[in-house]
């Protein structure tokens, strides 16, 4: 095998770079004393024979690097036929509907360069491969034909942290996420568990069969899943489920997660909780914070519990509401679900209780001027029906105005009936600045969601009886303003729930931030009402060669007083970080506290001590994946994403992929992929040996939710030679064109008598064929690969 290459002659190569010689013929009088005219030099060979390595391009797009080979018939026809299988394997990748008319069925490829809108340029010099495609024939680059299942696999994600409390108690928190790839199905769970004050709690709120269906945008759960629509609250269910999955969508049409932010006194856990649910948890330093890493689903409201050293703990609920109802002409988004609503999300009660079958259905589809919503739920001791409609009013805004009526049969034999109306509007009234404001009231006590339905209880007192939120962004340079208000009614008690939010933040003199913050909320269960404020700045400084961040906060709230919080923190290589901090408290109160985070191959760790008064705290979290296939056996690594890539270049570790952490011992590496978007798996080409040559460079993959993708980098054993060729007589050779004995180019003599090869394999022969037709041998046995030395052989 060989990798044709040209000797670097400065002359070809101005000619190469050339593009109007390549219309006319060359004048080779330039080629002085030189009695062979190379293949690549003639103007009627557009594709030289030979194996190369071609930095490929698809309208003007650098798709990646590929072996491509080139054989006599095609140099012949001045046409290459691209099989099925390198063009996938390129990244060339085009609608073949259009391209039938120029399909060869019996060799399953295609010659690209006859059809009469494309073009296939091939740049010898360069050595680069070229595609003009029309776009409308290229496949969108989330096309569902690009989609990646991955590999059939099996993997353990994990969570777990714990910390002693200042009673001197342990309080633990795990999650274990087990995952198993088959063909296009994945079984998918999710189980946490937690132990405070001697009791052990074990809950589970997925345990899923699902698969990806691309015809309908949608997937197929079966097992325990969710229900998530905008006509009802969000519950949980035991059963079958077909929805639409927004993820296939374009970024453009995806959702949000809402970003909590706020100060800890000391170090603290913050939980989140939605619909009953634990979907976050995380221990962090003393000082200002940020869960930007959540991913809440559905339109249910976030309770947010922080709970410092001491035992303190507040909760903030953060309601959650958006516009998704607003469709484009022709999109629509539905949900299909039957089966039984989970009565507990407790493991040991699973299936203890028969609540009965249900079937619910709802489509939202977008016209012209708006969008239809219809919704339904029906059970045998309980039925919904709901019609909304979502509409863009202009320049005001958008506006959804939705409806429900629901009739619920009880236990003892009670019938009750009620109403819904909704309303929500929102409004960018200019491109910084954003309002929404949202109302929803429950007409009569007998209205109940599903998601609160329980035929052993009817009573509506406490039950939610109106609900108004309003929010509102606005965005001045390097500075955003929010503000965020909201009130709840309840039947049969004249205290409401309200709560009022407004922060600040912005960036001054370069790099420094400020962050201000102020809350007020007030609920039936409080004495009276809880008002917070905090005031932060982050300044950063160089020290020691490493990039450092000094912290202040400043905050008070009404149930806990005053705190005064400084730190300083850093990361000190991709590895390693750490946090100093020392905070004052109203009543005496003081502490320090240091941290220190660490990413192994395997896991990712955190350590906390902190010291308040006579009490000593102590922290401790990690996290990672273990994972097996096939391909890979068994690995651990610290990523723990829905969606991974396994990249390898075999054999060879200390690679690194995208940024990630080097390839272990056989050469394997974990880096974590988006779904449903084009992804560019790349490799650092820093640890790679001179002498070796990857076969491509990058790929682009497309992975479906939860796929564990494969690429692996192969790699060729380059033989360099730089030969200086002399004829028997031992005058040097002044031109010639060396092949191997699978009569494969190996280069060009120049007229110094030099010619370069770089080869895949030692020759067992080198033949060199003069201009006037002759042939003579050059003896291999004595050539040294790799040397960077001229070495002087004879040709006979």
């Amino acid at each position: 095998m060989v990798r044709g290459r040209l000797p670097a002659l400065s002359l070809i190569s101005l000619w190469l770079y050339c593009e109007s010689c390549v219309a006319t013929e060359l004048n080779l009088d330039f080629l002085q004393g030189i009695s062979t005219v190379p293949e690549i030099l003639k103007t009627s060979t557009q594709y030289p024979q030979g194996q190369y390595s071609v930095d490929v391009k698809v309208n003007n797009k650098n798709i990646g690097r590929v072996d491509l080979n080139i054989s006599a018939e095609e140099q012949a026809n001045n046409c290459i036929c691209f099989s099925s299988q390198w063009l996938t394997h390129a990244g060339v990748l085009f609608k073949r509907q259009n391209y039938l008319s120029v399909y060869d069925k019996s060799k399953d490829c295609y010659a690209l360069n006859e059809e009469s809108h494309t073009q296939v340029s091939f740049n010898y010099g360069a050595q680069t491969l070229e595609f003009k495609i029309p776009q409308a024939w290229l496949l969108r680059e989330t096309a569902p034909e690009r989609w990646d299942y991955g590999i059939n696999s099996g993997r353990l994600n994990y969570y777990a942290n714990l910390n002693k409390t200042a009673s001197g108690q342990i309080a633990a928190f795990g999650n274990i996420a087990p995952v198993i790839n088959m063909g296009r199905w994945v079984l998918f769970g999710n189980i946490n568990a937690s132990r405070t004050d001697s009791r052990t709690s074990i809950s589970s709120s997925t345990l899923t069969l699902s698969t990806a269906i691309s015809q309908v945008q949608g997937d197929l759960f079966v097992g325990e899943a969710q229900v998530r629509t905008d006509m009802f609250d969000d519950f949980n269910f035991y059963g079958a489920l077909l929805r639409s999955n927004y993820k296939m969508r374009p970024w453009a049409l995806r959702g949000y997660a809402p970003r909590i932010s706020g100060v800890a006194p000391s170090p603290s856990r913050v939980t989140v909780m939605q619909n009953g649910y634990t979907i976050y948890s995380k221990i962090v330093p003393a000082g200002p914070y940020v869960l930007d890493d959540l991913k809440p689903g559905g339109n249910s409201e976030l309770v947010v519990t922080v709970e410092d050293e001491s035992g303190h703990i507040t909760k903030t609920v953060y309601p959650v509401g958006t516009l998704p109802t607003l469709l484009r002409a022709g999109e629509f988004h539905y949900n299909t679900a039957v089966g039984q609503k989970v009565a507990s999300n407790r493991v040991e009660h699973a299936f203890t209780e028969d609540s009965g079958l249900f079937w619910l259905g709802s489509v939202d589809y977008g016209f012209d001027l708006l969008t239809l919503s219809v919704a339904g739920v029906w059970h045998r001791d309980y039925q919904n029906t709901g019609l909304g409609i979502t509409q863009t009013v202009g320049f005001p805004g958008a506006i959804s105005l939705s409806g429900n009526a629901a009739k619920a049969r009880y236990d003892n034999g009670q019938e009750h009936k009620g109403h819904s109306v909704k309303v929500k509007y929102a409004w960018s009234f200019t491109e910084r600045s954003d309002l929404q404001v949202s109302a929803r009231r429950y007409t009569g006590p007998g209205y109940v969601e599903f998601a609160d339905f329980d035929g052993s209880n009817h009573e509506s007192y406490g039950k939610a009886k109106s609900r108004y939120e309003a929010r509102l962004s606005h965005r001045i340079n390097d500075t955003w303003l929010s503000g965020s208000w909201w009130r709840q009614d309840y039947w049969g008690i004249k205290q409401h729930a309200t709560g009022v939010s407004a922060s600040l933040s912005t960036s001054m003199f370069g790099d420094t931030t400020l962050f201000m913050n102020l809350g007020y909320s007030e609920t039936p269960e409080q004495r009276r009402p809880d008002l917070s404020a905090s005031l932060s700045v982050s300044v950063p400084f160089t020290f020691g060669g490493t990039r450092h961040y000094s912290n202040s906060a400043l905050s008070y709230s009404r149930s806990s007083g005053y705190a005064l919080n400084h730190g300083v923190s850093a990361m000190v290589n991709k590895r390693l970080n750490y946090s100093l901090n020392a905070n004052v408290g109203e009543q005496g109160s003081s502490g320090m506290s240091a941290s220190a985070s660490y990413t192994f191959d395997a896991v990712q760790t955190n350590m906390s001590l902190s010291k308040e008064r006579k009490q000593t705290g102590f922290s401790a979290s990690f996290n990672g994946s273990v994972l097996a296939s096939g391909k890979t056996g068994l690995m651990f690594s610290k990523e723990s994403s829905d969606t991974l890539g396994i990249v390898a270049v075999p054999g060879m570790s200390d690679v690194s992929f995208n940024g990630s952490l080097p390839s272990n011992k056989n050469g394997y590496a974990v880096v974590p992929l988006s779904e449903y978007a084009e992804n560019i798996i790349s490799v650092d080409m820093e640890n790679i040996p001179d002498s070796l040559e990857l076969q491509t460079t990058s790929y682009n993959v497309v992975p479906t939710e939860k796929a564990l993708v494969y690429r692996q980098f192969d790699f060729n054993t380059v033989l360099r030679y730089i030969l200086l060729v002399k004829d028997a007589q031992g005058n040097v050779l002044t031109g010639g064109n060396a092949f191997t004995e699978q009569k494969l180019s190996a280069g060009f003599i120049s007229n110094q008598g030099v010619l370069l090869m770089n080869l895949l394999a030692a020759p067992k022969t080198l033949t060199i064929e003069k201009g006037d037709g002759s042939q003579c041998r050059i003896p291999t046995n004595s050539l040294n690969a790799n040397t960077n030395k001229v070495q002087e052989v004879r040709c006979e």
